[in-house]
């Protein structure tokens, strides 16, 4: 039940992102928050145990809106795809 209750916390939280408006503090605090509260905010590896890239689309606000908030994208993949987005707008975290 925890689990659940994280996951949706998660998606509720991605859920807030305001795609059109880009970089904006309510968009970099969603994406900060996420991290925190799927382990924290060291970076993750740009591949997978297999050498395959864990994003293979350009990152984007809306695209992780939307594979998130409907449960098609694993956890690690969002966190790599909000630290890449982060990173381009020469956020620290």
């Amino acid at each position: 039940m925890m689990n659940f209750k994280k996951e949706e916390f998660q998606k509720n939280l991605l859920a807030q992102l305001n795609p059109s408006e880009g970089k904006t503090k309510l968009n970099i605090d969603v994406l900060l928050a996420f991290l925190d509260s799927t382990g924290g905010r060291s970076p993750e590896p740009a591949f997978d145990e297999n050498g395959v890239p864990l994003t293979r689309s350009l990152p984007s606000l809306a695209t992780l809106k939307g594979s998130v908030t409907l449960g098609r994208m694993p956890i690690l993949v969002a966190r790599r795809m909000v630290q890449e987005i982060l990173k381009d707008w020469q956020i620290q975290f």
